[in-house]
């Protein structure tokens, strides 16, 4: 067999090695890790390792996925590893300029969402600008589900920029992409449906305290934002108050001990800051801005 083995006896090997390093964190998830980089390295879908388990594996193969579980003993996420995340259903590649896509942040887009179908706006021709696209998962994932709108990706990193495109394609909406590099729309004009952002929000006061996946991997331009963490939304707010229609939605992501201070920043830029929602995890975390004809809906 020329050194080949059981898949199943590789995964629980690597799997071991994985639940004995992160046994003391709580949010590990040290079966799904082993089983998705395993996969990856074999080049089998994700569900392989724990229905094929006496498929053999090739020494080329073991020594990819070792490579693979050395990486995420040194706390390299996952996804970092792959190259890809889903988001919203949908998968995304990455580089190093681009933030690793959240759980939390789909409901940007889920929020979008439900403003477009509560207006019987899906068959409107609606222009979304994207501030800070990055990988492009949020833009994306709104062109992917409103086929007659189109979308403006702003990123101040041209690699980033590329990554976007690069998923734009891979999901047929590029057509209706349009790429911009530059700081938080200062290259736009006119005036757009909706906006979105998910922009640096970490004060660099918090580096210190910040997992070692997010600090040593994230790109620090797509983190960080000043000593508070507010500088990015000191550019943002302007930028809405100009180019929101006065019917638009604007939502934004945000750090959970920052909505009082954003909701003062916004009222202080003469927008109508209608609603901070919640996380999954019940933290204040978005804010939703509402066009000025609206301020008394």
């Amino acid at each position: 067999m020329n050194g080949d083995v059981p898949l199943g006896e590789l995964l629980q090997k690597l799997r071991g090695a994985l639940r004995l390093h992160f046994s003391d964190h709580i949010y590990a998830t040290p079966d799904l890790d082993a089983r998705l980089l395993v996969a990856s390295a074999c080049k089998l879908n994700d569900y392989a390792p724990l229905i094929e388990r006496d498929r053999l594996i090739s020494k080329e193969q073991q020594e990819k996925a070792r490579a693979y579980i050395e990486r995420r003993l040194k706390g390299e996420p996952v996804a970092r590893i792959l190259g890809e995340k889903e988001f919203f259903g949908y998968t995304f590649k990455l580089n190093e300029e681009t933030l690793v896509p959240r759980p939390e942040t789909e409901m940007i887009v889920e929020e979008a969402l439900s403003y477009v179908h509560k207006r019987e706006l899906s068959n409107k021709m609606l222009q979304i600008v994207d501030l800070g696209v990055g990988s492009g998962a949020i833009l994306v994932s709104l062109l992917k589900e409103l086929p007659r709108a189109v979308g403006f990706g702003v990123d101040i990193s041209f690699k980033a920029l590329e990554m976007a495109v690069i998923n734009a394609k891979y999901h047929g909406v590029d057509e209706r992409f349009f790429p911009i590099c530059g700081n938080f729309g200062g290259a736009l004009t006119g005036l757009f449906d909706i906006i979105v952002s998910n922009p640096p929000y970490i004060g660099l006061s918090e580096k210190d305290n910040l997992s070692i996946d997010v600090r040593e991997f994230d790109p620090f331009k797509a983190l960080f934002a000043g000593y508070d963490g507010l500088k990015a939304y000191r550019d943002l707010f302007p930028f809405i108050r100009k180019h929101l229609k006065a019917d638009g939605l604007a939502v934004l992501e945000h750090g959970k001990d920052q909505a009082i201070a954003l909701q003062k920043m916004a009222k202080s830029a003469d927008l109508c800051v209608f609603e901070t929602f919640l996380d999954m995890a019940d933290l204040p975390r978005f804010l939703k801005i509402l066009g000025n004809d609206r301020i008394n809906s």
